[in-house]
């Protein structure tokens, strides 16, 4: 790994995106560090694929500058940015085999023949695909799809890998087979990720650092047990899940839905049971609002609730964690 590469910090600075009268990134700071995995996460339409479409070059900022390492990438053309982009549709050419697709812009480079195809086989090997390096895309799966596309950016030697939704073509038990891919080959380059994506269960299993983003403007950026266990707003809180947000005394509150206890009898009723597997969701109707309690399985089935029963809950003082 050069010193250029893996010193390549990348800082938005007061980055804003218009299109027309839609504010769609608003004036956002970020610090993603060299070999970091970042998540950035929101609803659709909150600006993260806008952010990432910014930082590839595919869209201009109106304000603002985009700096990687040492050097301002604004102006710059995509190819001239050290980052490479690996869309949610993989774009790859069905006229060509694997390797012709992971070469390709070794080609557009002018890397001769054999030391391009050289370098193809190599980066096939890296991504476990070299087994189906004569094959074209129409003959391969969803995950070997993925893995040629992912050989295809890397294989510029980017400073930056930015990630548009990689995994939401991906049937689920594929999709954490490619999360742990992911980071394995994240780790072993040593460059940063910025991967874009709706999944709150994928960001937390990716990243490094989780960027949450509502209405253009980031709402809480950090690690993802801090994000997760201490919101910074009712919006993270909410949209992170696994919260509830109670207002007392006015005060604002998230506690985690699997910090709360079930006892049975009181003034608030069970309005629908979820058997999840290893968990059971309760949906629970109090005096004041609906809350949502998770507990073992195990714990569930000692004595079973049924839907309708009266109940009261308690948490502990301590897993109130107050929100702005």
């Amino acid at each position: 790994m050069s010193e250029t590469r893996s010193n390549s910090h990348l800082y938005l600075k007061a980055l804003s995106k218009r299109f027309g009268s839609v504010v769609a990134v608003d004036n956002i700071d970020l610090t993603i560090d060299a070999g970091q995995y970042c998540c950035m996460l929101g609803p659709s339409g909150c600006g993260k694929s806008s952010t990432l479409r910014m930082i590839a070059g595919h869209e201009h900022p109106d304000s603002g500058r985009i700096v990687l390492g040492s050097t301002d990438i604004t102006g710059q053309p995509p190819a001239k940015r050290g980052t490479a982009m690996m869309f949610q549709n993989y774009a790859l050419f069905p006229h060509l085999d694997c390797v012709d697709n992971v070469a390709f812009a070794l080609k557009m480079r002018g890397v001769d023949k054999p030391t391009r195809r050289e370098m193809a086989l190599q980066m096939l090997e890296r991504v476990h695909m070299l087994e189906q390096r004569a094959r074209k895309p129409g003959q391969l799966s969803g995950g070997q799809q993925q893995r040629v596309a992912l050989g295809r950016a890397l294989i510029t030697e980017p400073q930056l890998l930015l990630l548009d939704e990689p995994l939401s073509a991906l049937d689920p038990y594929l999709r954490i087979e490619m999360r742990t891919e992911l980071k394995r080959l994240q780790r072993d380059l040593g460059i940063a990720f910025v991967h874009v994506t709706h999944s709150q269960e994928e960001a937390m299993a990716l990243a490094d650092m989780v960027v949450v983003m509502n209405e253009g403007q980031i709402e809480q950026a950090g690690q993802p047990y801090d994000v997760f266990n201490r919101p910074a707003s009712v919006f993270v809180a909410k949209f992170i899940g696994g919260h509830n947000v109670i207002e007392k005394d006015d005060q604002i509150f998230a506690v985690r839905s699997d910090k709360i206890r079930v006892n049975r009898g009181g003034d608030s009723v069970i309005r629908n049971i979820e058997f999840l597997g290893h968990t059971v969701k309760l949906s629970i109707q109090s005096p004041a609002t609906e809350l949502t309690v998770t507990c073992a399985d195990n714990e569930f089935y000692r004595g079973p609730y049924e839907t309708g029963d009266p109940v009261s809950l308690q948490w502990n003082h301590a897993d109130q964690h107050v929100l702005s």
